[in-house]
């Protein structure tokens, strides 16, 4: 994942987004900002984005262990991404030209320069239609109860997780805000 410090950045014009994005094109965005597990972009000529914090991580990597990805992220910098899903929008009330919104990716193994299919980028795109029983899955954490965490698997989809199945260890079960914070990704 490639993110630029603050200043100056050289976000390319896309005239024809329809005709020049589809899922795996490589895009540069200017963060916006960073909202609970998400990243907001924009890019010139109506183009906005989100980056979901598991969208940072690939699956495998993560293990046992927590990661925070959402704090490499430099607010108000530029990052570099793929696109998974490309939506346009047109206000009719206001007639105003076409708008899109990009769902993001900044895994490691989808920006690699080898060449993927299209079917790659749209299978890392997490919906409830492609959840099954013993999928796994990057989740990040959002909020955390007294019995429960609440994890996000992606924009929407969150699930409970009871207490006894995130930790084997005692100090972990008896003060899990501790030991746990929002925003780290986990193995799901």
């Amino acid at each position: 994942m490639l993110m630029q410090e603050r200043g100056k950045s050289n976000v390319p014009v896309i005239k024809r987004p329809a005709e020049e994005l589809q899922p795996g094109s490589p895009v540069k965005m200017k963060i916006r900002s960073v909202s609970g597990l998400q990243v907001f972009c924009a890019a010139p000529v109506s183009l906005q984005g989100h980056l979901h914090a598991t969208q940072l991580v690939d699956v495998g990597e993560l293990g046992d262990e927590a990661t925070s990805p959402l704090n490499a992220v430099v607010r108000k910098g530029t990052i570099e991404a793929r696109i998974l899903r490309l939506k346009g929008r047109t206000d009719e009330k206001k007639r105003k030209a076409k708008s899109y919104h990009l769902e993001l990716t900044c895994r490691p193994s989808l920006m690699g320069d080898g060449a993927k299919d299209s079917s790659e980028y749209a299978s890392a795109l997490v919906k409830w239609a492609n959840l099954v029983p013993g999928m796994k899955l990057a989740a990040a954490v959002h909020s955390i109860q007294k019995n429960h965490i609440w994890m996000e698997v992606a924009d929407g989809i969150k699930g409970r997780v009871a207490l006894l199945d995130c930790s084997t260890d005692l100090a972990v079960l008896k003060s899990p805000a501790d030991h746990f914070l929002v925003g780290q990704v986990f193995t799901a």
